[in-house]
């Protein structure tokens, strides 16, 4: 679990594993609110897996992997041989946390969504709910735009963004889970 691997298109073999946190075993049965843990595995992992597909960045005859986790951690791999090329932590993660179903890319810029969703067993004060933009070849943060809480006392809404989210030329369209959509320049996050 929590792993990248590349398989020959050829021949349908593995050509690299890598892992990025070992031992991660969870599913729903271990959230706090279920009496019955029977189906919760021994010992509880994290719940920080890949939810979401890395994207293939091909900038200036460079290429370069980069996937988010929910644990909020951000990864770039050599796409040839899975080899590490940065890593660089975003969010503060979770099983509502971190970075979950896609991210994007414009240029050389990939663009992370953050959830961090309060979902009460993870401190709401270290929580980074936003969009945040790396240079996918260097891991440099770029900028960061945290959302604004406009939920008031609302149940079950949270300035996080847990979708995907899509970039066009100078724009990025983020769905964030407090009902709005927000557009930022994607070049300072504006």
């Amino acid at each position: 679990s929590d792993a990248i691997m590349a398989f020959s298109l050829r021949d349908g073999r593995r050509q690299w594993t890598f892992q990025a946190t070992a031992g991660d075993a969870w599913n729903l049965a271990c959230m706090p609110f279920i009496p019955d843990k029977s189906n919760c595995p021994t010992p509880v992992g994290p719940d920080v897996d890949f939810a979401s597909p890395p994207a293939l960045i091909r900038h200036g005859g460079r290429e370069v992997l980069v996937a988010g986790q929910k644990s909020g951690d951000v990864w770039a791999l050599n796409p040839d041989n899975g080899k590490l090329l940065w890593h660089r932590p975003v969010g503060r993660g979770g099983n509502q946390g971190g970075q979950h179903f896609g991210l994007a890319v414009e240029g050389r810029r990939v663009f992370i969504p953050i959830s961090d969703y309060d979902d009460e067993m993870l401190p709401k004060s270290a929580a980074k709910p936003g969009l945040y933009a790396l240079d996918a070849f260097t891991g440099e943060a770029l900028w960061s735009s945290r959302a604004d809480d406009v939920c008031g006392d609302r149940k079950d809404c949270d300035p996080g963004i847990s979708q995907a989210i899509t970039a066009i030329p100078g724009v990025v369209f983020a769905g964030h889970m407090d009902g709005r959509v927000r557009a930022h320049d994607s070049t300072n996050g504006a």
